[in-house]
């Protein structure tokens, strides 16, 4: 008989069940943060526990398991749906690769990508293209600002243009009262 401690190597290639599982960095912290956060004593979770942890109502859950678009795998046990602690960990710690961006994700990521290779274009400019390309800028920005004053803030007039259009005025008046006595 060997002694329970004699290091003997294993001749399965599964670890024996009395050993963890073995998690990743991420997979083992995030464990641990729900596992305290939300009070889990079991190895598996309910409907409830992971609507409560996702922000979701159980109705939501429920209709995506029946749809088959619920993300994380899950088990029935009876009439109850579980979802293993390993399971809802693993989908949590994800690599984002696997993950579906939103379409603002995917505006936001293109913007980036285009700011990004701007940035290496202009690292490419001679000082020649780079002086060229900075005047065309500040043009643009200081005709911006120009439509911009000239739409908010109203102009003055001239004297000689403030003088006709009192004059203008003035005619205009002179006729009405004409069309208004000859009627």
């Amino acid at each position: 008989m060997h002694d329970v401690h004699d290091p003997e190597p294993s001749t399965t290639s599964s670890p024996p069940l009395s050993e963890p599982l073995e998690f990743s960095a991420c997979m083992e912290a995030a464990r641990a943060a729900l596992v305290a956060q939300y009070r889990i004593t079991s190895l598996f979770l309910k409907v409830g526990q992971v609507a409560g942890m996702l922000g979701l109502s159980t109705t939501a859950i429920h209709a995506q398991i029946r749809e088959g678009r619920f993300p994380i795998a899950h088990r029935r046990v009876g009439n109850v749906i579980m979802v293993k602690l390993t399971d809802f960990v693993g989908w949590y710690c994800a690599d984002a690769s696997e993950t579906v961006a939103s379409p603002s994700q995917v505006a936001q990521s293109q913007a980036e990508e285009e700011a990004q290779q701007n940035l290496i274009s202009q690292c490419a400019e001679t000082p020649k293209e780079q002086a060229a390309r900075i005047k065309r800028q500040v043009l643009e920005s200081m005709r911006l600002d120009r439509e911009r004053r000239a739409a908010a803030i109203p102009t003055r007039e001239t004297p000689s243009e403030k003088g006709a259009r009192i004059h203008r005025e003035a005619l205009l008046s002179v006729r009405e009262a004409r069309t208004n006595g000859a009627s």
